[in-house]
């Protein structure tokens, strides 16, 4: 089994897709109950307490006998409208700022529902998640946080070029 575009699924940057269990009350407005439940978002994990404003680039968390590296938040494609029922959730799920988070798998191992996620070894680097996500909306952008995750060794060749373009049409 594969996966079927390897330029925008999966992937050693896109491994494992973890979502948080806390955004659910947000989605309430928009979709019903029962679509709320683990893989709603298409996440090979259902997270709590593992939010993008805290995870950091470049994180690592061990579940189980795996260890994961949090790399950069999902940017999801039409796909998830057609399985959600609802064509507009690709552009809500962007203005939302709640992306979950890819993770590169750094040890393989096994995972098991309910066990414990660990921050097994903490990023050296200050940028977080969800300073990506803040790159991926439209306005001006913070020129600091851009070229701190510029620094970090942890990025994909498409999140280095996207953040090089924006410091490029900022400066």
């Amino acid at each position: 089994m594969g996966q079927a575009d390897l330029r925008v699924h999966g992937g050693r940057d896109k491994a494992v897709y973890a979502y948080p269990q806390e955004h659910w009350a947000y989605w309430q407005q928009w979709l019903p109950v029962s679509l709320l439940e683990p893989g709603a978002f298409g996440e090979n994990l259902t997270t709590t307490g593992l939010l993008e404003s805290d995870v950091r680039v470049g994180d690592c968390f061990q579940i189980g006998t795996a260890v994961l590296m949090a790399i950069q938040p999902r940017r999801p494609c039409v796909k998830l409208g057609i399985r959600l029922g609802r064509p507009t959730v690709v552009r809500e799920f962007e203005q939302a700022g709640r992306s979950g988070i890819y993770f590169r798998v750094r040890q393989a191992g096994i995972i098991a529902a309910g066990e414990a996620i660990t921050l097994l070894e903490p990023s050296p680097h200050a940028v977080t998640i969800q300073d990506m996500v803040a790159c991926l909306a439209p306005g001006p952008h913070d020129l600091d946080k851009v070229r701190a995750l510029l620094a970090t060794p942890y990025l994909s060749v498409s999140w280095r070029e996207r953040l090089i373009r924006l410091l490029a049409s900022q400066v």
